[in-house]
């Protein structure tokens, strides 16, 4: 049974992230007639650097964290020395380190980017941290693993929280959605509060990535099939 929906599980995961291949669709705040502009540049970039902010004033009021005591000798030293192999633990390394990217990739994705450009600010945000916010020395494989893994999951992230979004809905349900996808991907519902998606009316996106999911899991379980086909188109 575990290995059942161990199988399940990474098909869902795998229909999520199976468009990412084949160059993302645009966000949801712009129609592929609207053009970006000056601001939905500026904007993940201040998100980028807000992130890092939360993080680092976190690790530096409420952990007392070592590496949070940073300053002008530090950010020195950092462009002097140069990076190395850091030897942080998995938690750190494979946990905090994507969830951190993944901030950065939703936060462009959410102003309009596609999918290539939210990784180039997922990488500019992991170097502006490695040289800036950190009294360690730079990481080779936080660099690494924040820009690669923080694109792969931020990208799902995105998509699992669009999936939630309905801009033809109001009232409650509008709360709830714009709620639900804020706590999936917190940048997401940040930006389009600040933009005011979060009130602004129109057609929802059809996506087939949720109804594939839950056709996965109906089929494993030996439920009837043939209704979610037909929702799904």
């Amino acid at each position: 049974m575990q290995l059942r929906s161990l199988k399940i599980l990474l098909l869902t995961v795998a229909v999520a992230l199976a468009p990412m291949t084949a160059l993302a669709d645009p966000a949801p705040l712009h129609s592929e007639d609207d053009s970006l502009d000056a601001v939905d540049y500026l904007l993940p970039a201040g998100m980028v650097l807000f992130s890092s902010a939360v993080f680092w004033g976190f690790a530096r009021t409420v952990l007392d964290a070592e590496y949070s005591r940073i300053g002008t000798s530090s950010i020195q030293r950092n462009f002097t020395v140069g990076f190395e192999w850091d030897a942080d633990g998995f938690p750190i390394n494979q946990i905090g380190h994507p969830y951190q990217g993944s901030l950065y990739h939703t936060a462009a994705r959410a102003t309009g980017h596609d999918f290539w450009v939210a990784a180039l600010y997922t990488f500019l945000g992991s170097l502006q941290w490695e040289m800036f916010m950190e009294n360690e020395l730079p990481s080779y494989n936080d660099l690494i693993t924040t820009t690669f893994s923080g694109a792969a999951f931020g990208e799902t992230l995105f998509r699992l929280g669009s999936e939630l979004l309905d801009p033809s809905t109001s009232g409650s349900e509008r709360v709830w959605r714009e709620l639900g996808a804020g706590v999936i991907a917190p940048t997401m519902g940040l930006t389009r509060t600040l933009t005011g998606g979060i009130v602004e009316s129109g057609d929802r996106e059809e996506s087939n990535i949720l109804w594939a999911a839950i056709f996965l899991w109906a089929f494993e379980a030996g439920l009837p099939t043939r209704e979610i086909l037909t929702r799904a188109g």
